[in-house]
C-alpha cells in the first residue's frame, strides 16, 4: 500500500512544487477545504503516477504537509474534503485534463509490455522492474493501475525475456557444449557432482589451495564456455543466473528445462572463473607476504643471535678508531698497539662473524626468501599458465605477480670485475635484486612495506599491464657485492674494510675475504 511508503521529501519537493498556473488552477476552487484536497491530489498525481484511494481517502502525511505550507492552509481542512467522494472523483476528472495524464488502457499495456520485457533482460529483481514500470508510466502520463494489476504485466514479461534469453543463449552454443554441461550436475561414482566442487570455498592460502583454484579454472575451459560471446548479456542479469546455480543442488538444475538448465549454467561458469581469477590472485598474495614474514622473522631471529657479535665488534671499532686519531700513537706502531689491545685471533674471528654477516643469507630478506624457492616452484609452472607473461627489454616482468620463473632466471650469478688484476667475485647484482624482489614484490632495500594486490584490477589489465615505472633497489657496490642502501648496520661494514686493512696491509683482496 503505497500510503506507508515514504517517500523524501527532497522527492516532494522535486516533483511537486506548484508553479504560478498551479496556484492559479487551485485558486479556482471555491472553498479552503476544496482547494487544500485539489492541490493534495495534484501533489498525489505529480508524486506516485496516480490519484490516491478515495474510500478513505489515501493521506500521505509528508506530501499533505509540504502542499498545506504551499497553500498557506491548514492540514486539518482535508478531513473536510475527504467527506465528499463527488467532489474528489470531479477533482481527479480536472486534474487529469490538467496534466495531460490518460487512463491505462490495452494499447498503454502493450506499450508498458515492450519496456518491462526490455528491462527484464537487465534487472532479475521484480521489485525493481515494479519501480521501472511505474516511472516509465509516470514519465509518460500514464495513470499506473492497481498493484495486481502491474504485478501481473511484470510477472509475464519477465516470463517472456527469460524465454527469449534461453532461446538466444541456445542459439550460441557449439554442438558438443550441451553435454559438457549436462555432466557437470551428473553424479556417477563420486557422491557429488563436478558442480559441487567448483561451489567449493578456496581455503586457507597455501599451494594445494592455489593449485585447487587453478585446477578450477582448468575445469571450467574445458567446458569451452569462455569461448562464446557474451557481450550482448547484461552484468547484472548474468550474476543473477549465477546465484540461481549457487543456491540449486544438482538434482534440481538437472529437473529444469535444458535451455534454461544450459542458460543458468553458462552463466555461472562465467562468473565463478571471474570470480576464481580474484582468489587466485588475491591467494597468491597472501602465500608471498605470508613468505616474506617468515623470512622477516628468521632475519630478525638472527640479528638477535648476532648482538654479541656487534657488540664485540663494535667494541673494537671504537679502539681501532681511537688509536687512529690519537696523534701519540706512531703510524710504523699502529698495528702493534692495536695488537697489544685487540689479539689477532679475537680480531679474525670477528672479521670472520662479520663477512658471514655482510655476505650471507642474513644480508637481507630476499635470500632467505629466495631460499623458498622450491615452496614457489610447486605452483608456479601452472599458474604462469593462466597469466600471460609480458617481458620488457629489461627482462623485468611486466606482471607484479610473476616469481618464480623470473626467480629461476636472476639466480644465475652475475660476474663482475673487482680489480684491475682480472679477479672477479659473484656479486649481488642490480638485476638479481631488481627483478626477484619486483616479481615477489617483496621488500627491497628501498622499500619496507610488500606489495598490495587489487584482484578486479589485476584481472582487467592481465596481458596488457605496462607499469609506467618500476621500482629498482639502490645500486649495487661492486666490488664488495652488498647492496648499498641496505638495512646491514654500518658499523659492521665499516670495520669490515678497517680490519681486514690492519691485517693484511700488502693485500688488496683475501682469499676469504673480499674488501
Amino acid at each position: 500500500m503505497l500510503h506507508a511508503v515514504h517517500y523524501p521529501r527532497d522527492l516532494i519537493v522535486d516533483r511537486v512544487r506548484f508553479t504560478p498556473t498551479d496556484q492559479a488552477q487551485i485558486a479556482q476552487c471555491r472553498g479552503a477545504h476544496n482547494r487544500l484536497g485539489f492541490a493534495y491530489q495534484l501533489g498525489f498525481l505529480r508524486l506516485t503516477g496516480r490519484f490516491p484511494a478515495q474510500q478513505p481517502l489515501e493521506l500521505l502525511d509528508g506530501l499533505l504537509v509540504f502542499v498545506a505550507q504551499e497553500v498557506a492552509l491548514d492540514p486539518v481542512l482535508i478531513q473536510d474534503y475527504a467527506q465528499r467522494r463527488q467532489t474528489v472523483s470531479e477533482h481527479q476528472q480536472l486534474l487529469a485534463l490538467y496534466l495531460g495524464f490518460r487512463p491505462f488502457g490495452p494499447a498503454e499495456r502493450d506499450v508498458l509490455g515492450h519496456f518491462v520485457r526490455d528491462e527484464a533482460l537487465r534487472l532479475e529483481s521484480t521489485p525493481a522492474l515494479v519501480a521501472q514500470a511505474e516511472a516509465f508510466l509516470r514519465d509518460h502520463h500514464i495513470l499506473v493501475p492497481a498493484s495486481s494489476t502491474l504485478q501481473r504485466v511484470v510477472g509475464e514479461q519477465r516470463a517472456l525475456a527469460r524465454q527469449q534469453l534461453y532461446v538466444r543463449l541456445l542459439a550460441c552454443l557449439p554442438s558438443s557444449m550441451p553435454a559438457d554441461l549436462d555432466a557437470l550436475v551428473q553424479v556417477e561414482e563420486t557422491p557429488y557432482s563436478p558442480l559441487h566442487a567448483l561451489k567449493a570455498p578456496p581455503g586457507l592460502p597455501s599451494p594445494r589451495a592455489l593449485l585447487r583454484l587453478i585446477a578450477k579454472l582448468d575445469q571450467i575451459q574445458a567446458t569451452q564456455v569462455l569461448t562464446l560471446d557474451l557481450a550482448w548479456l547484461n552484468a547484472n542479469l548474468q550474476k543473477a543466473l549465477a546465484q540461481h546455480v549457487w543456491h540449486a543442488s544438482a538434482h534440481r538444475l538437472r529437473g529444469l528445462p535444458a535451455p534454461q538448465r544450459y542458460t543458468v549454467l553458462v552463466g555461472f561458469l562465467t562468473q565463478i572463473y571471474r570470480d576464481t581469477l580474484d582468489q587466485l590472485v588475491d591467494m597468491y598474495s597472501k602465500v608471498v607476504t605470508a613468505t616474506y614474514r617468515r623470512a622477516q622473522h628468521d632475519l630478525d631471529t638472527a640479528v638477535k643471535q648476532h648482538r654479541p657479535m656487534f657488540r664485540d665488534t663494535l667494541q673494537s671499532f671504537q679502539t681501532i678508531g681511537q688509536m687512529l686519531f690519537d696523534d701519540t700513537v706512531a703510524p710504523d706502531a699502529l698495528r702493534t698497539t692495536v695488537f697489544q689491545q685487540i689479539p689477532p685471533e679475537r680480531l679474525q674471528r670477528q672479521l670472520q662473524d662479520a663477512h658471514q654477516w655482510l655476505t650471507g643469507d642474513t644480508t637481507d630478506v630476499l635470500p632467505l626468501v629466495m631460499k623458498r624457492y622450491s615452496y614457489f616452484r610447486q605452483f608456479a609452472p601452472s599458474l604462469l599458465a593462466h597469466f600471460p607473461v609480458a617481458l620488457e627489454a629489461t627482462g623485468s616482468p611486466a606482471l607484479p605477480f610473476v616469481t618464480p620463473t623470473v626467480i629461476q632466471a636472476s639466480m644465475a650469478p652475475a660476474v663482475a670485475p673487482v680489480n684491475g688484476n682480472g679477479d672477479k667475485y659473484q656479486s649481488w647484482c642490480p638485476a638479481r635484486y631488481a627483478r626477484v624482489s619486483n616479481a615477489l614484490i617483496l621488500q627491497s632495500p628501498t622499500n619496507n612495506r610488500p606489495g598490495v594486490f587489487k584482484p578486479t584490477r589485476i584481472r582487467s589489465m592481465i596481458g596488457m599491464y605496462k607499469p609506467s615505472s618500476a621500482r629498482s633497489p639502490d645500486n649495487t657496490s661492486v666490488d664488495s657485492g652488498i647492496p648499498k642502501g641496505s638495512n646491514d648496520p654500518i658499523m659492521t661494514l665499516i670495520w669490515g674494510r678497517v680490519g681486514s686493512s690492519l691485517l693484511w696491509p700488502n693485500c688488496t683482496k683475501l682469499s676469504s675475504v673480499t674488501s
